[in-house]
């Protein structure tokens, strides 16, 4: 027992002693699975030799149920044929697929990218590694390519995409001493350009990575230059440079109209006898007494 006791204490304190100078302790007789391939490996004289990580994404439901695939992926339906018509049609080319030099097949999401896209991934049909990534517009308006190394729309048109976009120009009062920020809020992130300068450099400057630095006090305009699939236009937005003291009097201000308003939707305004009845508390009084002289009318006849 006491030779067990001691080997059970030498253990606790390697392992101590490994946490803390960072060294990792495996057990002797422990199964120590292969690392993965990283961007520079050690070769036996000791100098680096540069590995590239080429391994890809698989398909995380591979092999699995139709029952468990069809919880998370359409398999069937009007979305799921048109939507992969649509990619097979499209130039591999662009997609980078192609059934009759490598067979793949698509997994689409069931639930809607930003409630306008449906999500599309392709996986090779013999190893299940990732093919390549897409976004389809639920229209057909439009299809994106989110992988590769020039990601952007292969086909159609970001007209109608861009209906449900906006340039966002943050905070519209920005304090002497902040930050302030600028960029497009586009369904599913697909890729944009954004160039961007202030109209008034003694107020805000702009910087080319869309910052907006205060100057002095005052007004300014700040326009910007986007390009969203084929679609380009320009917009303007203004801001106001203040300082911090202002903006916590704004913010102060904008608390009390906000305990103010609480306040009144706590009363009931009836007309025929005000109350207090709590923030939550839903009244509903019956309908006002009928005018002086007036009777109700008889019951009907049976």
């Amino acid at each position: 027992m006491k030779a067990k006791k001691l080997i059970y204490r030498t253990a606790l304190w390697l392992s101590l002693l490994a946490g803390c100078s960072g060294v990792a302790l495996a057990s002797p007789t422990a199964t120590v699975p292969a690392a993965p391939a990283t961007a520079s490996a050690v070769t036996e004289n000791g100098t680096a030799d540069a590995v590239s990580n080429t391994r890809k994404p698989v398909d995380p439901l591979a092999g699995r149920s139709t029952e468990l695939i069809k919880k998370f992926y359409l398999t069937s339906g009007k979305a799921y044929d048109q939507t992969t018509t649509l990619i097979n049609s499209l130039n591999p080319a662009l997609t980078g697929l192609d059934n009759k030099e490598k067979p793949y097949y698509l997994r689409i999401d069931k639930e809607l990218t930003d409630k306008y896209f449906r999500h599309v991934r392709a996986y090779h049909t013999d190893t299940q590694e990732l093919a390549g990534e897409y976004l389809v517009a639920k229209d057909q308006s439009s299809v994106w390519r989110v992988d590769g190394d020039q990601p952007g729309m292969i086909y159609g048109s970001a007209e109608k995409l861009l209906k449900k976009s906006r340039l966002v120009v943050y905070p519209r009062y920005l304090a002497l001493g902040s930050k302030g920020v600028i960029r497009m809020q586009i369904p599913g992130n697909v890729p944009y350009t954004l160039s961007a300068r202030s109209l008034n450099d003694t107020i805000a400057k702009v910087t080319g990575s869309g910052v907006i630095e205060p100057v002095s006090t005052g007004k300014a305009d700040i326009m910007a230059d986007y390009t969203v699939g084929d679609q380009k236009g320009t917009v303007v937005r203004e801001i106001r440079v203040v300082t911090k003291e202002d903006l916590e009097r704004m913010a102060y201000a904008a608390y009390l109209n906000e305990i103010y308003l609480d306040a009144m939707w706590a009363y009931d305004p009836w007309p025929y006898g005000w109350g207090y009845y709590g923030h939550h508390h839903h009244h509903h009084p019956g309908p006002p007494p009928p005018p002086r002289g007036h009777r109700p009318s008889p019951p009907p006849r049976r």
